[in-house]
């Protein structure tokens, strides 16, 4: 395993303790989801009749693809991690003995 991907792991397994649905609120919708809400319907669409109801829609559109691209990103890094850490290796199992 390279110095990269021992750094992964190491984080990775920190931001894993938290479980999807942090990861997919904090990196997905709240750190995509809302800037993009914002770039693209303040700075590049612009448009001319903004209203409440229109504004709660592209916010909805938004954030339903910020929750996408969450749980797209939690899926590929788990799969890395998955790679990179066999399960008998891992330090907490769901197995009863």
């Amino acid at each position: 395993m390279t110095s990269r991907d021992e750094k992964f792991v190491k984080r990775w397994a920190t931001v894993r303790a938290r479980g999807p649905w942090h990861f997919i609120l904090v990196r997905g919708v709240i750190s995509w989801g809302v800037p993009m809400f914002f770039l693209m319907t303040f700075v590049v669409s612009r448009p001319p009749h903004l209203t409440a109801a229109r504004l709660a829609g592209l916010g909805a559109i938004w954030a339903t693809g910020g929750f996408g691209f969450g749980a797209s990103v939690w899926l590929f890094l788990e799969r890395r991690y998955d790679r990179l850490v066999p399960r008998e290796g891992r330090g907490v199992t769901n197995e009863v003995a």
